[in-house]
């Protein structure tokens, strides 16, 4: 007896290897960005309401000190996507701008969460 033949279309199989593809391209991707671009280690922000004045000056040095080492992490993303040219996947594309607006919404965040501290500080000291 004869074993049956499986037929599968090539659209079948493209779609079947393309997807362990894909991911692989962006793990790749995502590899190279945390290597090459790594992003900072965000400060803590003191309470506001308990800290002294010497302790919110020191974070504010760290909040300065972060927010630089946020922007150098900006310009090396632009500079690897440069880098890239013309033979840049969708992949390394997309995760480089996820990467990209991930360090935009941290370096925002902090700053907000920093401000609010020294609201509150000052709230507290008039």
């Amino acid at each position: 007896m004869k074993s049956p033949v499986l037929y599968v279309s090539c659209a079948v199989m493209l779609s079947i290897l393309s997807a362990p593809a894909v991911q692989a391209q962006a793990e790749a991707a995502s590899t190279e960005v945390i290597e090459t671009c790594p992003m900072p280690e965000r400060p803590s922000i003191p309470n506001g309401l308990k800290s002294s004045e010497e302790e919110m000056i020191e974070a504010q040095r760290g909040i300065k000190d972060y927010i630089a080492k946020g922007e150098a992490v900006l310009k090396c993303l632009d500079d690897l996507r440069a880098g890239w040219g013309e033979t840049a996947t969708e992949e390394q594309l997309q995760i480089n701008l996820l990467f990209y607006n991930k360090m935009v919404d941290e370096m925002t965040s902090t700053g907000e969460l920093f401000n609010s501290a020294v609201r509150a500080y000052k709230g507290r000291n008039e």
